[in-house]
């Protein structure tokens, strides 16, 4: 590429840079429209009708229309009382309502109706070449949805199984919704495996207690662990819900955990005569967060005692994180060094030692002086090859010109 052209992609990319910048800045905040209201949820019954009633706030930078409409396959059965909320100014309110009135039938399963308000005008700064404006619509949906249910027996649950300290009853709860016509009885099974050892054991079977799930109800089935003689680590909780000739299951991973840290690893070394970043490693083994934990370094050789410690931190649970310490050397000889790190938590501490080097800036190992030599010895072949390809090249142009 010619000095030329390298001028013209750089001018080329700036021009980009800079046009990039310019959209950016043209752009003004986008600002949602806010709408009372939640998600609902209902069973299905023939010719139900329900009246919904909203509020609009809209944080527009101007007036503004914004229109209201509906999708879904059950959008036929929904009737607003407008389609466009007009000329609501900026922090401005406007009122709405729809009416659902359901048909006498519908297809099993699960059905909708989404509610969405939308700006009908584009907002923004900026204009592009062609003069559209760019910006953007801001929007906001509900959606209500309808079950109508199976004739056979037919149930979904969630299954929960939470972290717990050691020593704790774990409560392992099935959370089930009947999406059947019929009322049936339901019971479930909790099994609890282990993979410490690399292939899934099964601890434990636990069940819950027996139950009558009515049509379109929930109930809620228990199972109990007392981890009393578990050991601290992460298991599998298997459940399974049974009803009629049905068995689904579903799984979750929980942890037994305690009120404790580990340090898993930490600097060794420094260099003399600065100011050294150091990195202690530590993990919480609990289940809830654990707050102002820190670390402290002691460094000790003959009758040198040096101490140092990082800021407080907080751990969220099971989370493993570093904690940064400074060590200034200065005062330090080079050498080898006894380390302690101390982890503080809680009132509790948690203690390890080590070896700890000091190496002098000159302290460079034979391994790194021939690593050195190494490089430099590549870098000579290398400008050799260069340079004889070069002249290899100038002595077949000069031939070819001869001929």
């Amino acid at each position: 590429m010619s000095c030329v052209n390298k001028k013209n992609s750089v001018f080329l990319a700036f021009v980009i840079i800079l046009g990039v910048f310019s959209l950016i800045s043209s752009i003004e905040c986008v600002c949602a429209v806010g709408i009372t209201g939640s998600n609902d949820f209902m069973i299905f019954k023939p010719y139900l009708s329900k009246s919904y009633s909203y509020m609009v706030v809209s944080n527009t930078d101007r007036t503004m229309d914004h229109g209201v409409g509906v999708n879904g396959d059950l959008a036929q059965y929904a009737t607003l009382s407008t389609s466009v909320l007009k000329d609501i100014p900026m922090n401005g309110v406007a009122s709405f309502s729809m009416e659902l009135n359901l048909p006498g039938s519908l297809e099993p399963g699960l059905h909708q109706v989404t509610l969405c308000v939308v700006e009908a005008g584009t907002r923004g700064g900026g204009v592009d070449e062609g003069g559209a404006s760019i910006g953007t619509k801001a929007a906001v949906c509900l959606i209500i949805r309808v079950l109508s249910l199976y004739p056979e027996k037919l149930a979904d649950f969630d299954f929960y199984a939470p972290d717990v300290g050691s020593g704790a009853i774990e409560e392992f709860m099935l959370d089930v919704r009947s999406l059947s016509q019929q009322d049936m009885q339901i019971k479930g099974q909790v099994d609890v495996y282990t993979n410490a050892s690399g292939s899934m054991v099964k601890l434990v079977t636990l069940f819950t207690d027996e139950k009558l799930l009515k049509s379109g109800g929930n109930q809620k089935l228990v199972a109990y662990l007392d981890t009393k003689n578990f050991d601290i680590g992460e298991y599998i909780a298997k459940a399974t819900l049974y009803y009629g000739d049905k068995s689904p299951m579903k799984e979750k991973k929980f942890r037994i955990g305690d009120l404790s840290m580990g340090i898993i690893n930490f600097s060794n070394s420094a260099y003399t005569n600065r100011v050294n970043e150091l990195t202690v490693f530590a993990n919480s083994k609990w289940n809830s967060e654990i707050k102002g934990a820190y670390v402290e370094m002691t460094f000790t050789k003959d009758d040198f005692v040096r101490k140092i410690s990082s800021p407080a931190e907080s751990f969220a649970p099971w989370e493993v994180r570093p904690l940064t310490l400074f060590l200034d050397t200065k005062g330090m000889p080079a050498g080898d060094y006894n380390v302690g790190v101390t982890l503080h938590y809680n009132d509790k501490t948690e203690s390890v030692g080590g070896n700890f080097k000091v190496i002098s800036k000159t302290d460079i190992s034979t391994a790194t002086i021939l690593l050195i030599l190494v490089i430099i010895i590549l870098i000579l072949v290398l400008v050799f090859i260069i340079f004889f390809t070069r002249k290899k090249m100038k002595e077949m142009e000069k031939k070819g010109k001869k001929k």
